[in-house]
C-alpha cells in the first residue's frame, strides 16, 4: 500500500482510513476539497510552533512564539481555539504587538494564561 519516490518520500496507506504524505512540502495545483474535518497536525500538543499553522497556549498575557515561517512582511492571523464566554469578551482582545524574522508575540487585553490561539502565517 506504499509508494516510494526516487527521492526516499513515500504516500502510504498502510493504517486504514489514514492516507499519509512523508514530504516536507506538499503542494496542490488545483482547488483542495475537504470533506470532513481538516486538522492541521502541528503544535496542538507538541510545543513545536515551527509550522505555517498551529496552536499555542498563552502562558500570560504576552506570549512569544518562535517560527522560521515569519518574516517581517508576514500577515499572520490569529483566532480564539478556546472558549472565551466565560470572560468578558468584550475586553479581551489579541493581537500581534510585533514580528521579526523568526518570531512574533502575541498581546492580549487582560492576561489569558491557559487559552488557547489559533494562528496562521501568510508570506
Amino acid at each position: 500500500n506504499d509508494i516510494t519516490f526516487g527521492n526516499s518520500e513515500t504516500i502510504s496507506n498502510s493504517t486504514n482510513n489514514n492516507i499519509i504524505i512523508t514530504s516536507a512540502t506538499t503542494r496542490v495545483t488545483g482547488a483542495l476539497v475537504v470533506d470532513g474535518d481538516l486538522d492541521l497536525d502541528s503544535s496542538i500538543n507538541a510545543g513545536d510552533y515551527n509550522k505555517v499553522a498551529g496552536r499555542v497556549t498563552l502562558n500570560s498575557s504576552t506570549t512569544t512564539v518562535n517560527n522560521s515561517y515569519v518574516t517581517t512582511a508576514s500577515i499572520i492571523m490569529l483566532t480564539w481555539a478556546s472558549d472565551i464566554s466565560d470572560k468578558d469578551e468584550q475586553d479581551l482582545t489579541v493581537w500581534i504587538q510585533s514580528q521579526e524574522a523568526g518570531s512574533f508575540v502575541i498581546k492580549t487585553s487582560s492576561n489569558a494564561a491557559t487559552e488557547k490561539i489559533n494562528f496562521l502565517v501568510i508570506n
